[in-house]
């Protein structure tokens, strides 16, 4: 179901990879080769995420996370010098990282990674998801992929798929610098998507945020919905 090649889902722990090297792994939902939950502190050094996919990208129930790398809820995320080449998804080609209190992704390349369209059906199928955890069933599906902590459907809806390089949901400070992003395409935003949902639902305020500093995303990265870069 998640992380192709590892997976991490109890309370609390760190997980460490360095000078590795992950390629050709599947995964049904989130993290084609490794995937990452529950207040965690996740560290990837040196590492090279190649060709890794998740088997629910396709048209007809594209709600799969993180093509390469995926984590959820994260205390800290840092990605150093590592590649996401040619990994595929719906949220996140390259990686997903979705309400980390703080990320940190630093002479990083994202090229050739793809983040496709979420199609009327999948919608529609989330909705129904995110209704059940309103109502008090439980869906880990809607969990797992949107982060969705309850039934608050602002509280990024998911609904916005992209980030063809790297799927960014804010909890606290993001900050991309010395890496690259070029030609990873997605619906939105073709390089890189961030969004900000949920900092004023949990009242961060001016500590949520994303912050680039000499981040190369080239006019190669596109998008059919907006924001070919970003």
């Amino acid at each position: 179901m998640q992380g192709g090649a590892v997976a991490m889902s109890c309370e609390q722990g760190q997980l460490t990879i360095n000078s590795s090297s992950f390629r050709s792994n599947k995964a049904i939902s989130i993290g084609g080769a490794v995937a990452v939950t529950e207040r965690k502190t996740a560290s990837i050094d040196s590492t090279n995420f190649t060709d890794n996919e998740l088997l629910l990208r396709g048209q007809e129930r594209c709600l799969a996370a993180g093509g390469g790398f995926y984590c959820l809820t994260c205390d800290s995320v840092a990605i150093k010098a590592s590649l996401f080449l040619r990994n595929k998804a719906c949220f996140g080609g390259g990686a997903a990282v979705l309400q980390a209190r703080a990320s940190h992704t630093v002479g990083s390349i994202f090229t050739d990674n793809v983040a496709a369209p979420l199609d009327q059906q999948g919608r529609n199928m989330l909705q129904r998801s995110k209704q059940q955890l309103s109502s008090g069933r439980q869906s880990q599906e809607a969990y797992n992929i949107l982060g969705a902590l309850d039934s608050n459907t602002t509280a990024d809806s998911g609904f916005y798929t992209g980030g063809g390089g790297l799927y960014l949901s804010l909890a606290g400070a993001a900050n991309v610098s010395g890496s690259f992003f070029t030609s990873n395409k997605a619906y939105n935003g073709g390089g890189l998507l961030a969004r900000t949902d949920n900092c004023a639902r949990l009242g961060i305020g001016n500590d949520c945020g994303l912050v680039l500093h000499k981040t190369h995303i080239s006019a190669d990265n596109s998008a059919t919905g907006g924001g070919g870069g970003l």
